[in-house]
């Protein structure tokens, strides 16, 4: 096969796993006349430009990026064992950022595997290849430095129960008390009253609630969740809502933050929340609208810019109980990356001093903050779901912390580019 035939191949598969990899279809993505998962139809078409190596051999860079997202995949999938043994068969092609990139993979996932000498080896490595001494003029902490903060935040928050407003073994709000599917208009503001939900002091002592009453420099932060096709709101955003509309009462001086884009039927998953807000009584003096992100790390990428910007010092995140510590932690690694490079900084308080945030704001404005910092916790939303979740992260939802942290950490999962002609 000539050589332009044989690069126009190599395109064409990796066209093809990437279109797989990024649809949203994920359970019956169609391949050659069936349907298969879109990360199992990605990985058939990654080992297939694998493959192609005749006659033009893939230089090691490609290969070693091909190698890396499929051990990405494997993660993704659960197989762990798989993706370690790519990581480390991608190694000896790596050029030095890759190889970077891979000593840093390798020390998280051994972490999330319970083997800790060898996570502990692997950041060693990655701070032999990345000395302090290469980043002293860059605004980030070095890849060891990050890589070691991540991991302490994982190690915080995965060790840290769902923190609930209410405690759900006291009582349990009934049928009534429930927010459905029902349009926003229907719901009426007597469901939400806050006498209904008894206060656990469990909760209330681990959430602070006590230094927020009288402060201004708070605020909850409700993250998006996928519109339905009619343009109207999930049951599981009117949850998030409901409970956020409780907060809004009882601490009339916090700020609210609604988060998330991918607008349907013209308008946004803020703009949604933020108008079902208003119907039910916020002033819309007190919300802060995030509208452009799509998923949980832009939730936060692009809401940490205003909240500083608001002056907010505290934030509590508002979300379900498979969703709130994945936010928490790429809200924390989001903060750490930004942070001076002293690694003896408090974890939960990062400060950010001499440094500059660059994430995008929905007017595509950089923002600089100084000597700012900004902690952040959570609330999950009450709802039918909670008896089946365990009090801490585990199976998939802990695995999705580990991937969500990597891709906080700057690193991305999909990681192959058409090649030129």
């Amino acid at each position: 096969m000539p050589a332009i035939a044989a690069n126009a191949m190599l395109n064409k598969y990796l066209e093809q796993a990437s279109a797989a990899f990024y649809s949203p279809n994920r359970a019956q993505y169609p391949f050659k006349d069936k349907t298969e998962s879109n990360l199992a139809v990605a990985t058939y078409y990654l080992y297939q430009a694998l493959n192609e190596s005749n006659p033009t051999p893939l230089d090691d860079k490609l290969r070693c990026n091909i190698l890396l997202t499929l051990a990405n995949i494997k993660t993704f999938q659960g197989r762990l064992s798989s993706a370690l043994s790519l990581y480390a068969k991608a190694l000896p092609l790596a050029t030095r950022q890759q190889r970077q990139d891979i000593l840093c993979y390798l020390a998280v996932w051994h972490h999330a595997t319970g083997q800790q000498m060898l996570s502990r080896w692997y950041q060693h490595q990655l701070a032999e290849n990345s000395p302090s001494s290469l980043y002293q003029s860059n605004h980030h902490a070095p890849p060891a430095v990050l890589l070691n903060r991540s991991l302490e935040i994982l190690n915080r928050c995965l060790a840290q129960p769902v923190r609930y407003l209410t405690d759900i073994s006291e009582k349990t709000p009934d049928s009534s008390q429930r927010i459905t599917s029902l349009p926003s208009s229907s719901l009426p503001c007597s469901s939400l009253s806050y006498s209904s939900l008894p206060c656990s002091s469990l909760s209330y002592s681990s959430w602070r609630a006590s230094s927020l009453e009288a402060s201004s420099a708070h605020a909850f932060v409700i993250l998006g969740h996928t519109l339905n096709a009619d343009g109207s709101m999930s049951a599981r955003l009117l949850n998030r809502l409901a409970l956020a509309l409780q907060l809004a009462t009882r601490y009339p001086t916090s700020k609210i933050l609604v988060s998330g884009g991918l607008a349907k039927q013209g308008m946004s998953e803020a703009e949604r929340m933020a108008h079902w807000l208003s119907q039910h009584g916020v002033s819309p003096q007190r919300l802060l609208v995030e509208s452009q992100s799509a998923n949980t790390i832009e939730n936060l990428r692009f809401s940490l810019p205003l909240l500083l910007q608001a002056g907010i010092r505290h934030a509590t995140l508002l979300s379900t109980a498979d969703h709130v510590h994945r936010a928490q932690i790429v809200g924390d690694i989001l903060l750490a990356q930004h942070s001076n490079c002293d690694s003896t900084a408090a974890p939960d308080a990062v400060n950010i001093e001499d440094t500059s945030l660059e994430y995008a704001t929905s007017d595509n404005h950089a923002l600089r903050m100084k000597g700012s910092q900004i902690h952040l916790d959570h609330i999950a939303v009450q709802n039918q779901l909670n008896r089946a979740h365990p009090s801490l992260p585990e199976g998939q939802t802990r695995l999705n912390c580990y991937i969500d942290a990597l891709q906080a950490m700057g690193m991305p999962a999909f990681r192959v580019s058409i090649q030129c002609d």
